[in-house]
């Protein structure tokens, strides 16, 4: 603790560590008493029973089978759609598009930038219009699976973008160099030196966005997924559930049985966020070693 002169401590340091701690403390005890009401709520309702059974009138006959198999499937089909297209988009706006001799392309790349700089900071709500209209309406997808997946997609990209170029400029320009002048062409060298030393960015980054994309309910409500489903769903034409969709279906309706399985559905959904969250710290933590062992050789 820094000490005035005279040798007593510095009492703005002093109140403003105080202040830290007590706005800690409400932090954490806000956060433990919402886990615990949910566990409170949630918890006599997570059975097996509860897993495997389908909606149903009443509360206590009710399951989250076609929720969870359809938060499953999103969140697959979001990966095998945007972390690709994320990830080459970043890749060519930060290796090629930045540097290219060309006006219209340096041009095209800078706006680019604006653009997934501003669509970072869009509603979510907004993307489900746009699914809305261009997927279920122009493309005629209807209000499928599919149709839901593209819109958390375009929901996913420009998070995924932005943070794919972080990490890529992090990664030294004296590795690029060094390949190139060893005679690797900048394919090569992006493919063979860059990626791999901006991996853990880039892994951290993707699961950050995963995290936003699997608790988001407002697109897939505009879209029209479904709170009330007794099927599973079996393709991508097919009718879409989602566990954010069936908490909410479950909130608003009144009765304690109702909100008890909700509250046990979002001790369904968690492990799914944490999960994410979880890959991402400890890609961001290897990544910052790998960084301080790098600076103190």
């Amino acid at each position: 603790m820094k000490k005035t002169t005279d040798g007593k401590p510095d009492k703005m340091e002093t109140w403003f560590i105080i202040l830290s701690q007590l706005c800690l403390g409400v932090f954490v005890l806000i956060f433990t008493s919402f886990f615990l009401l949910l566990l409170i709520m949630g918890l006599p309702r997570l059975n097996w029973d509860f897993l495997v059974g389908l909606q149903s009138r009443f509360p206590d006959h009710s399951g989250v089978l076609s929720a969870l198999t359809g938060t499953c499937e999103l969140i697959a089909l979001v990966i095998v759609i945007a972390v690709p297209l994320g990830i080459l988009t970043a890749v060519f706006l930060e290796e090629y598009g930045e540097t290219s001799a060309n006006r219209f392309v340096r041009r095209f790349s800078r706006f680019c930038d604006y653009l997934f700089s501003g669509m970072e900071a869009v509603p979510s709500v907004v993307y489900g219009l746009l699914g809305l209209a261009l997927f279920t309406g122009w493309l005629s997808l209807g209000r499928t699976l599919l149709a839901a997946a593209l819109t958390l997609s375009a929901l996913a990209v420009p998070m995924i973008v932005s943070n794919c170029r972080k990490a890529l400029q992090s990664v030294s320009w004296d590795i690029r160099e060094n390949s190139l002048a060893l005679g690797a062409s900048r394919a090569q060298s992006i493919r063979t030196n860059v990626l791999p030393a901006a991996l853990s960015g880039i892994i951290s980054g993707t699961c950050m966005a995963m995290v936003r994309v699997s608790g988001e309910a407002a697109p897939l409500l505009v879209m029209g997924a479904l709170g009330y489903m007794t099927f599973v769903p079996d393709g991508l034409s097919s009718p879409v559930a989602a566990l954010p969709v069936e908490i909410y279906n479950w909130t608003v309706q009144p009765g304690t049985g109702m909100h008890a399985n909700g509250a046990a559905a979002i001790l369904i959904l968690m492990p799914f966020l944490l999960a994410f969250n979880s890959i991402a710290v400890f890609w961001r933590r290897k990544s910052e070693k790998k960084i301080d062992g790098d600076i103190s050789k």
